[in-house]
């Protein structure tokens, strides 16, 4: 959770740098330069700090998006979908082959009765951080939890030319509202 001192700090130095307006110290905020301000975050961008991983299979044909989410509630840990992994929610880019997973906690699954681990053609990979910025403004479609726009936007400028080129997609579609508003 960011402190109030915190944001009032990253506001006057956005304010500072341009990228926003703002009428007086408790007036509306504009933002004004949201391309520029964009750049910024991915120039700085890093990825999450991952702790281990859990690489594996279903050890049975049901659906495991639904099972890993039910898992993760009973036990509660924060799970949600890779910014990879969410470039199907997000845009019109193919998934992974495998489908990656963030959980702040990998213990209660790996002592679970849902992922088999292997190395032989693994279809589901629980991949553990504590960083909080995977967790932020998540998209909960009531079945899965999807990587905010922005964090799978930063993760596929991270990737090969097809993730780079799906990247450009959605850096236009995050733009496009912010630029109307103008």
């Amino acid at each position: 959770m960011l402190s109030q001192p915190t944001v009032s700090k990253a506001l006057k130095q956005m304010a500072v740098d341009n990228y926003i307006v703002r009428d007086g110290t408790r007036g509306p905020i504009k933002l004004v330069r949201s391309a520029a301000l964009l750049d910024r975050v991915e120039r700085s961008y890093v990825g999450p700090k991952v702790t281990s991983r859990l690489i594996g299979k279903p050890k049975d044909g049901q659906e495991i998006g639904t099972r890993l989410r039910k898992h993760a509630e009973t036990h509660g840990v924060r799970l949600v979908i890779t910014g990879l992994g969410s470039a199907v929610y997000h845009t019109a880019m193919a998934g992974p082959t495998r489908l990656l997973v963030y959980v702040d906690r990998l213990a209660p699954f790996a002592e679970g009765d849902i992922l088999a681990p292997t190395v032989a053609f693994p279809s589901v990979e629980l991949i553990e951080t504590s960083d909080v910025r995977v967790y932020f403004d998540v998209r909960d479609d009531g079945v899965t939890r999807w990587s905010s726009p922005l964090q799978t936007y930063l993760e596929l400028t991270r990737g090969g030319p097809r993730e780079q080129e799906t990247a450009a997609e959605l850096r236009r579609a995050l733009l496009r509202p912010l630029e109307m508003g103008s």
